[in-house]
């Protein structure tokens, strides 16, 4: 499946979680997330991600285009995710390693998603390696288009 997003970086995000809030976006999730990235030449990035919500934990393993640019505007290939358990993990790691992939880094996040309609809004609080922002505007071109207008129109963007 294909992904249109605009992907920014931000000094603060609470201007954001208010704009989603004073726009009946709905709160769908806000978790601890710590992402596994996994590198290949191929340019296709294996992701295993465990979120943390209300003390139950859920991981899972995605491949994704690399993307690893600074570019405002993205459009990828994403896969479906694969639920991963402490079961199967050694023989996921197996996986990713006999295709070539290796790791390249690990991410701990504080992610809230908002969503309206088509639009979803993903609010990112880095805290590894490093500590930023970043908000995410994810859905049909047409709608995000509008959307990222409105907050540069409001100088959010």
């Amino acid at each position: 499946m294909k992904e249109y997003e605009y992907s920014f970086k931000v000094s603060d995000i609470t201007p954001y979680i208010d704009y989603c809030k004073k726009n009946n976006y709905e709160l769908e999730k806000s978790n601890y997330q710590v992402r596994e990235l996994f590198k290949h030449e191929n340019k296709i990035l294996a992701r295993i991600t465990t979120e943390i919500e209300n003390k139950r934990r859920t991981c899972v393993l995605d491949f994704k285009d690399d993307n690893d640019t600074n570019k405002l505007v993205k459009e990828a290939r994403e896969t479906i995710p694969l639920k991963v358990s402490r079961e199967n993990r050694n023989a996921v790691d197996s996986m990713l390693e006999i295709l070539g992939y290796h790791k390249d880094k690990i991410l701990k996040r504080r992610r809230f998603v908002y969503k309206k309609g088509e639009v979803k809004f993903e609010i990112d609080e880095y805290l590894e390696p490093e500590e930023c922002y970043v908000v995410a505007i994810e859905g049909e071109k047409e709608v995000v288009d509008r959307v990222y207008l409105e907050l540069n129109s409001k100088n959010l963007s």
